[in-house]
Formats: structure tokens, C-alpha cells, sequence
């Protein structure tokens, strides 16, 4: 059997010390229970009453709406819709419908009174479309109409914004449009006063344009017509120089046929075609009575009319040239114009688009604002009504029962505690030995008499009944408080009543 002298000292000296002081342990654990259970009965019954709400999105008309209008960002009016919901103006409501403000005589209690119901009043969006509204109150009846009365401001505010937030659109929409009517109307009669006021550029402009067109085509033609008739030039003077101007088959042929090749390979200030064009000039001077070839003199004439059809090409194309020339320069002069009515149009154009884009707006918003008045995209379900609570729910009496039950066990054995630790007494001989320095040589325990035993034995009963005492008064508490229904009217109704008057007091 394991004795005291077999535990180590500390533990020896605080279980002794607090063993000594056990009847002090006591009669603490009773007056701190005591003190708790006290405050516990005259603590008032809270009565909670809860609602829940749910906010539906996914109503028949959304695919519609999201096609054809538009739609709140649901977030965000949430967020609005709970700042908006516990304002003092609000909470001025509810006080004064559910009978909060009854006996509020000055705007000091109407003040403390709608301050408590911003504190005490909650909002909670805990599963997204779900909100649960609660409020605690000592009367089930008013904390009902609290919040029956703050899911109707929920429900008929959150309306409410939609349909002015939704007019209110509609109105800003209608004030714009009508601002670019007029911004439209006068860009257009700024656009026609400039057409007027530079009808001549303008006018001018587009002839020159054109002119200049037809004149780059002629002038193509004309190179073209050209370019064809100097390879037929090119090409007669070859074949008349290749071809005898007399019927003549002697040398003069035979010159003739070398000064063709000879100019088809130098030039014309060649030393040799200039000495055979001599030696030809000289035959031909010696025979001018021979017969004209008949071929060479077709080719001669069709050469004069090709060169002749050269030169008047060429006097066209120099013509048309400084034609186009002139008109290049005249177009030059009109590009301001051109621009600043091109500018005109671009600054008309974007605010024609801009309109048009309003007016389908304008249709959106007409729609949104007609089905906000009819309920609009969201629709509210009371899916838990606030009800008068049957039972109160807190304090919890009894948790509380026992726990100040623990609570007085554990202040009376920390003072215990405490008291020992100070305490300078000796409960063992070596504490003695240790702190005198000297050898005990011995220790006197009482002597266990009968009557010694006896008293020792009605201690201990006592103590324990005393105990026994404490835990019967807990379980009674915890079953009147708990378990009891006292009878209507009575001793009950009369218990309740002065603990409520003891309350208002303010004990």
C-alpha cells in the first residue's frame, strides 16, 4: 500500500495542506455556487425568433432578361441590400412597429434603442441565396415582430431600390438620347451650311478628278499608238534603205544594199557610210535618166505618212501632258475642304453610333424597369417565418447549472491552493531536518482514542454530506430550471415575476 512518505515532498505538502483546509473548500464552493446560481435565476429569459429567406435567381423570365435586359450584379446588391437594411432610419421602424419604442420618451432611449438593435439583430448569408434573420428579445412576442417586421424592409426596400435604380436609369438614358437628337440635328445643319458655303470646291473638285481621269487614259492610248508607230518607222526606213531607187542592177544597187547593212550596225557619222552615201549621191547625179523603182517609192511615201503620224503623237501626248499638269494643280487647291468635311462626317458618324447604341439600351432598360415593378428577375421565398419561441434560448440554464458547479469547486480549491503554497508550517520531519538544520529524532501523532475516532468519523460524514448537499442542489436546479413545467398562474407565475422586478432594478 502506497503511503504519504512514498510521494514526493511538493505533492505531500499541497495535498496535506489543502486536506487541512478542506471545510474552507467548502463553504467557498458553496457561497461562489451559490453566488453563480443566484445571478443565474434572476439572469432574464431570452427569446429568439428566426427567419430565413431565399432569394431566387433562376426565375422563368432570367433567359429572357439576360438576352434581352438588364441584370443587377446579384453580389453586389446584396451587400447593399444589408448596409441598407440596419440603418437607424430602418431600426426607427421596427422599434416603433413592434413595440420596442412604446415607453421611449426622448431621442436619447429612442438612440440607445435602435443602437441595440443594430447590434442585435443579424444578417447572415451563409449559403448564398439563403439568409437567416434573428433577434433576441426578454419578450417571444417582440422579438417576433422585430423580425417579421425587418424580412418585410428586406423584401419591399430591395424592390423598392430595384424599381427607382431601374427608373432612374431609364431617365438618364431618355436625357442622353435627347441630347444627341440635338447634337445630331445641329452636326447636320453644320454639315449642309458647309456643303453650301464650298459647293463650288466641293462641285470642282470631283469634275477635276474625273477630268484627270480620262486624261491619264488617253494619254496611255496615246503612248501606246505611239510606241507602234515608231517600230513601223523603224521598220520602213530599213526595208527602203535596203530597196534600189532605180530599176539599175549595177554598182549602185550593190552600194546601196552595203549602206543598209552599214547603218544597221553604226551610226550615221560612220567614216564608212559617210563615204559610200557620197559615192551613191554621185551615181545617182550620173543616173538621173534611169527608171524610178517602184517599190522603193511606196515605201518612201508610206515612210513620210508613218513619220508624219509620229510627230502628231507626239504633239497630242505633250498636249494632254500639260493638261494633266494644269489639272493636278487644281485639284491641289480643294484638299483642305475635302478634309474638314471629311471630319465632319467621322464626328457625325460617331455620334449617330453612339445614338443608335443608346436607343437598344434604352429598350433594355425599359424592359428591366417594367419587370422590376412586377417583381423582376428575383423572387422571395419566406421559407421559415418568424414565429413566437415557446422556450427561451439563453442563458442556457442548464449548462450553466453545472458548469458553475466546476467553477465554484475550482475557485475554492485554487484559494486552498494558494493558501498552502504561503503557508510556512511543517507537514513532514524533513522539512524540519532541512530548514533547522538539526536530526528529528521523532514525530508525536495523536492518539486514535474512541472518541478521537468518532469525532474524526462525524467530520468526515459531515464533510461529505456537505458535499453530497452541493451535487443534490445542482441536480434540483438543473431539473426546476430545465425539466419543471410549473403550473399556470401559482407560486411559479409569482417566483418569475420577482425575479423579473429584482431585474429591472437593476440587482
Amino acid at each position: 500500500m502506497i503511503s504519504l512518505s512514498d510521494l514526493p515532498e511538493p505533492l505531500v505538502r499541497y495535498v496535506v495542506g489543502m486536506w487541512q483546509r478542506r471545510w474552507l473548500i467548502a463553504a467557498l464552493a458553496w457561497l461562489v455556487a451559490l453566488a453563480g446560481w443566484f445571478f443565474l435565476l434572476v439572469a432574464p429569459d431570452v427569446y429568439t425568433s428566426r427567419a430565413q429567406v431565399y432569394l431566387n435567381t433562376d426565375t422563368f423570365l432570367r433567359s429572357f432578361i439576360d438576352k434581352t435586359a438588364t441584370s443587377a450584379d446579384f453580389e453586389k446588391r446584396v451587400r447593399v441590400m444589408r448596409l441598407q437594411l440596419l440603418s437607424r432610419e430602418n431600426m426607427e421602424i421596427v422599434a416603433r412597429t413592434s413595440g420596442l419604442a412604446a415607453e421611449v420618451t426622448n431621442e436619447t432611449e429612442l438612440s440607445r434603442v435602435v443602437q441595440d438593435l443594430q447590434d442585435d439583430i443579424s444578417v447572415v448569408n451563409e449559403e448564398g441565396q439563403y439568409f437567416y434573420i434573428t433577434y433576441g428579445n426578454r419578450d417571444p412576442v417582440i422579438a417576433q415582430r422585430v423580425v417579421d417586421q425587418v424580412v418585410s424592409l428586406f423584401i419591399e426596400q430591395d424592390i423598392g431600390a430595384g424599381i427607382v435604380q431601374s427608373r432612374q436609369a431609364v431617365g438618364k438614358v431618355e436625357q442622353e438620347i435627347k441630347n444627341l437628337e440635338a447634337q445630331l440635328a445641329e452636326k447636320d445643319e453644320e454639315i449642309s451650311e458647309f456643303r453650301r458655303q464650298h459647293a463650288a470646291e466641293l462641285a470642282g473638285d470631283d469634275r477635276t478628278l474625273r477630268q484627270l481621269d480620262l486624261l491619264e487614259s488617253e494619254l496611255t492610248r496615246i503612248d501606246d499608238a505611239r510606241y507602234r508607230a515608231i517600230r513601223n518607222r523603224d521598220e520602213l526606213r530599213r526595208l527602203l534603205a535596203s530597196t534600189p531607187r532605180t530599176t539599175s542592177k549595177g554598182e549602185l544597187d550593190t552600194l546601196q544594199i552595203q549602206l543598209a547593212q552599214l547603218e544597221s550596225q553604226y551610226l550615221d557619222n560612220h567614216p564608212d557610210i559617210i563615204g559610200l552615201r557620197a559615192k551613191i549621191a554621185e551615181l545617182e547625179a550620173g543616173d538621173a535618166g534611169l527608171p524610178d523603182n517602184p517599190e522603193y517609192l511606196r515605201l518612201e511615201s508610206t515612210l513620210r505618212s508613218v513619220e508624219g503620224e509620229v510627230q502628231e503623237l507626239v504633239q497630242r501626248k505633250s498636249r494632254i501632258e500639260q493638261d494633266i499638269e494644269r489639272y493636278t494643280l487644281l485639284s491641289g487647291q480643294v484638299p483642305a475642304v475635302q478634309a474638314q468635311l471629311q471630319e465632319m462626317m467621322r464626328s457625325y458618324t460617331q455620334v449617330e453610333n453612339l445614338y443608335k447604341e443608346l436607343l437598344g439600351q434604352q429598350s433594355s432598360l425599359a424592359i428591366t424597369a417594367n419587370l422590376s415593378e412586377g417583381g423582376g428577375t428575383i423572387e422571395y421565398r419566406i421559407f421559415e417565418a418568424p414565429v413566437v419561441a415557446a422556450e427561451p434560448s439563453s442563458p442556457p440554464r442548464g449548462v450553466l447549472t453545472f458548469l458553475i458547479l466546476f467553477a465554484a469547486a475550482g475557485v475554492a480549491g485554487g484559494i486552498a491552493f494558494l493558501i498552502t503554497h504561503f503557508d510556512t508550517s511543517y507537514t513532514m520531519t524533513s522539512q524540519m531536518e532541512e530548514a533547522l538544520g538539526l536530526p528529528v529524532l521523532g514525530a508525536v501523532s495523536p492518539v486514535l482514542t474512541p472518541r478521537y475516532r468518532a469525532v474524526k468519523l462525524f467530520e468526515r460524514a459531515s464533510l461529505g454530506l456537505v458535499c453530497v448537499a452541493l451535487g443534490a442542489l445542482t441536480i434540483a436546479l438543473f431539473w426546476y430550471q430545465i425539466i419543471y413545467v410549473p403550473p399556470e398562474g401559482g407560486a411559479a407565475d409569482f417566483a418569475v415575476e420577482t425575479i423579473d422586478f429584482v431585474t429591472r432594478k437593476g440587482v
